[in-house]
């Protein structure tokens, strides 16, 4: 893609420093390059005043190898900003100096309000909704947000999207100072600090989205203590009683024994308790019904507010989608899409039940059924399913993935494979396999009928009538003719969907 599209971010933490380049300002950009380094910027600064010397040299060398590939990749748009540490710190501006002396990058060091803001955005761009508070766990402060955004929010009044906002001193690595290694003092401080945010009237019933690398190693833990199927932390979901035992488990273990289990790695062992011990309070402040783990945050804010208005109420799943096409087959991509378009138009008549929630994934399954187009045929219905499963796509939750993924598997291959795709199926009721199934199928049919080629599908016309009648109907001129392969899938479709097909001027 042309150098001038993409977009980098070099985020300079208060544990870590990561470097980001985007494909582009968008939506739902997807990620070229993520590199994280830790640092530790806020290591002991309660105590000292200062940042830490080691985690400064660190840093230095860090955002010196990013200047590197910044120049190596023709970044023009890049964006360098600090958070907690440095904003607070005695020498946090002789450090900006440093790096932007050293690099040639003007550093922005974010306010407390802006931290908060832009995580509570970050949020907003990769859910379709979002309704409660953003916390944002770093190494030197938590920011809170109180967030209501749906996309006829976004397209009327987007001002009020992001209300209340604060940026509190109690990030891991200072808390954990600040509290003399003691979780329950740390729990006090919690305590006593988050009062100053309403966090009972902006979250009570509603969701908690936990955001940052702390809250993420918490999702990690929990994943694997459940015995989760999926190992995909963005938008995974707890109800927040259950998430209250899985946080006390984690202050109450040994980290020897978390590290062996693989359950948190060296770097984050020494403040995940303390991780643990925040979210444990807001959940008792706030009182959410849910928590749900975010991987989008600050850095995908700042880009999310710099869209226009369109932009920001599209919906960042199928626009995800799309450009996930666009970088498999960029000289076809347009005329795909469009194709996408007349496939869900087609297979509309199916569906006499569907709401709006599971239209959305089936366009998005019309978009992906081109996914895996270029492997060979023996694997493009595994190939298509794990990377839908694996892929950085937003504003969807586990289950919704796992229908995509399902309905794409079914358009390259009917039989089901538990092998490939049994793990998910767990996360999904009998009707909406069901649906997947019949989505997919439909999908395959679509695709031989045509070929891929727009303008053969609308000679074609799918019809329920009644319970159990399935008609599929041809214009007579010219005629079309089917081969014995299409028909079978067309039985096939109607056999799975226990209905009865009837063919009208099929030769």
């Amino acid at each position: 893609m042309p150098s001038q599209d993409k977009v980098g971010v070099i985020d300079i933490g208060s544990n870590s420093i990561r470097f980001v380049v985007f494909d582009g300002l968008k939506h739902a950009p997807l990620p070229l390059v993520n590199e994280k380094i830790l640092c530790g910027l806020a290591r002991d600064m309660d105590n000292t005043g200062m940042l830490y010397a080691p985690g400064v040299k660190l840093a230095l060398k860090a955002v010196s190898r990013f200047a590197l590939l910044v120049k190596a990749m023709e970044v023009k748009d890049l964006t360098v900003f600090a958070t907690s540490a440095v904003r607070d710190a005695k020498d946090g501006k002789k450090f900006v100096t440093d790096m932007e002396s050293l690099t040639g990058f003007k550093v922005r060091v974010l306010s407390g309000e802006e931290e908060a803001k832009y995580a509570a955005l970050g949020v907003s761009s990769a859910f379709l909704e979002a309704h409660g508070v953003a916390a944002d766990m770093g190494g030197g402060s938590l920011e809170l947000a109180h967030v209501e955004s749906t996309q006829e929010a976004w397209k009327k009044q987007s001002h009020t999207i992001v209300r209340e906002s604060k940026s509190f001193p109690i990030g891991a690595l200072r808390l954990k100072t600040a509290a003399n290694d003691d979780l329950v003092k740390a729990s006090e401080v919690v305590t006593r600090t988050i009062q100053q945010f309403p966090l009972r009237e902006t979250m009570f019933g509603k969701t908690l989205y936990a955001v940052g690398g702390g809250f993420r190693a918490i999702a990690k833990v929990h994943i694997l203590r459940k015995r989760y199927p999926l190992n995909i932390i963005h938008h995974y979901m707890v109800n927040a009683v259950e998430m209250i035992e899985t946080l006390s488990w984690i202050m109450a273990s040994e980290p020897e024994s978390l590290i062996s289990k693989g359950m948190v790695s060296k770097e984050r062992i020494d403040t995940v308790k303390f991780s643990a011990v925040v979210l444990e309070r807001l959940i008792a402040e706030g009182r959410p019904e849910m928590v749900l783990f975010s991987v989008s945050g600050v850095r995908e804010g700042l880009i999310f507010d710099r869209l226009p208005q369109k932009q920001k109420a599209s919906d960042p799943l199928t626009e995800c989608c799309a450009e996930m096409i666009r970088h498999i087959s960029p000289n076809s991509s347009d005329e795909w899409i469009r194709f996408a378009d007349e496939l869900f138009e087609w297979t509309t008549p199916l569906f006499r039940t569907e709401t709006d929630s599971v239209k959305r994934l089936r366009k998005a399954a019309c978009i992906l059924s081109h996914l895996a187009w270029y492997e060979h045929t023996a694997y493009r219905a595994e190939m298509a399913f794990r990377w839908i499963m694996d892929s950085s796509i937003p504003a969807l939750s586990h289950e919704e993935r796992a229908f995509i993924a399902l309905a794409v598997f079914h358009r390259y291959k009917a039989e089901s494979d538990p092998a490939i795709t049994g793990v998910v199926e767990e996360l999904l009721d009998p009707a909406t396999l069901f649906r997947a199934k019949v989505v997919g199928l439909s999908l395959q049919i679509g695709h031989k009928v045509s070929a891929g080629a727009r303008g053969i599908l609308p000679r074609t016309k799918f019809e329920v009538e009644g319970k159990n009648k399935l008609y599929f109907r041809m214009d007579a001129k010219p005629p079309l003719w089917l081969g014995a392969g299409t028909i079978r899938r067309l039985e096939r479709l109607a056999q799975v969907a226990k209905l009865k097909l009837i063919m009208e001027n099929v030769e």
